[in-house]
C-alpha cells in the first residue's frame, strides 16, 4: 500500500464520519421538532381542557354551577380537540403541503364548476 492509498483510505474514512454527523445532526432536529410539536398539542389541550374537567368536578361535588359557565367550559374542552389541526398546520411543513395541495384542488373544482354555469 502507497503512501497515495492510505491518503484515499484516510480521505474516505472523513467523508464517511461527515456524512454520518450530517444525517445524524438532521435526525436529532426532526425529534426536536417532533418534541416541540407534541408539547405545543399537550399544553394547549391540556390548557383548554382543563376548565373543562375542573367544571365536572365542581358539579360532582355539589357546588352551583351556572349554565353559561357550563357552556363556555363544554366549549373549551371540545375546542381542545379540534386545535390539533391547526396546531400541526402551523408547526409541521408536510401537513402545510397536503392542506395546500386539498384546498387547492378544491378551489380549481369550484371554478371549473362556476365556469360552467355561467
Amino acid at each position: 500500500m502507497t503512501s497515495v492509498d492510505t491518503f484515499h483510505i484516510a480521505e474516505d474514512s472523513v467523508c464517511e464520519q461527515g456524512v454520518r454527523v450530517f444525517w445524524r445532526h438532521r435526525q436529532l432536529i426532526r425529534r426536536h421538532r417532533a418534541t416541540r410539536t407534541t408539547m405545543v398539542i399537550l399544553a394547549t389541550f391540556v390548557l383548554l381542557y382543563f376548565p373543562y374537567m375542573l367544571s365536572r368536578l365542581l358539579r360532582v361535588i355539589g357546588l352551583p354551577f351556572s349554565s353559561l359557565m357550563w357552556l363556555v367550559t363544554s366549549s373549551l374542552g371540545i375546542a381542545g380537540f379540534a386545535v390539533n389541526a391547526f396546531i400541526y398546520a402551523i408547526v409541521n411543513h408536510e401537513f402545510q403541503r397536503a392542506f395546500r395541495r386539498i384546498l387547492l384542488c378544491r378551489v380549481a373544482a369550484l371554478n371549473s364548476v362556476a365556469a360552467e354555469h355561467s
